[in-house]
């Protein structure tokens, strides 16, 4: 039976914070978790585990209100809203950055509490084999959309885990009037005029929801 979450002796763990960490899985201190609250606008971590502190190498007085993207410096802009979703669990592989600077590729779990407000994130690096499968997956979608897609006169891209661009052909270069060498490893959101971009993310959400139909 996993225990309730610790907390410093001189504070209390908010009843609002392990509702949020209970509700999206059992406590273990092998498990990184974290959760991540809204203050004012920016998405910020409140309370993290030991198994947080040991993979990320902060105290956890130092996890508290840092804010999220310091940690998931990949994402920009709505590509976080993609993540912190307040309907439904999400998950991506991401670079994760630690106190030390470096970071760990890991796949990042983001489960809603159930008022919304609070997001309980789970944080489990990537182990080698995984990740070759993952570039390999990749690199087979990359041949395939060239193949499909160079000439097409329709704007593509590939997006690959972290939301950055993995291919773009020449139309989508056209569009965007940038070379394919300036877009590739970047974020995708980063070629959405900000006036439009609420609009994509919705766009985008609702493609995920719906990609069997």
């Amino acid at each position: 039976m996993a225990a309730t979450p610790s907390a410093p002796s001189d504070e209390r763990v908010p009843p609002e914070v392990v509702a949020s960490v209970f509700y999206s899985a059992t406590v273990s201190e092998g498990m990184a978790i974290l959760v991540a609250e809204t203050v004012g606008t920016t998405p910020r971590i409140s309370w993290g585990n030991q198994g947080a502190v040991k993979l990320l190498g902060y105290a956890v007085e130092d996890l508290r209100c840092l804010p999220v993207d310091q940690l998931l410096p990949s994402l920009r802009g709505g590509e976080l809203k993609l993540l912190l979703r307040r309907e439904r669990m999400a998950q991506m592989t991401l670079p994760v950055r630690t106190a030390s600077g470096a970071t760990v590729e890991s796949l990042v779990i983001a489960t809603p509490a159930p008022t919304g407000r609070t997001w309980t994130l789970r944080v489990v690096p990537t182990a080698n084999d995984l990740e070759r499968a993952l570039r390999a997956t990749a690199d087979a979608h990359e041949r395939r959309f060239s193949t499909l897609t160079e000439r097409s006169p329709i704007p593509m891209l590939l997006s690959e885990q972290g939301m950055r661009l993995a291919h773009v052909n020449d139309s989508f270069c056209t569009l965007v009037d940038r070379k394919a060498e300036q877009l590739l490893g970047t974020g995708w959101m980063d070629s959405v005029h900000p006036d439009d971009l609420d609009a994509v993310v919705e766009c985008a959400a609702d493609a995920l929801d719906g990609g069997d139909g």
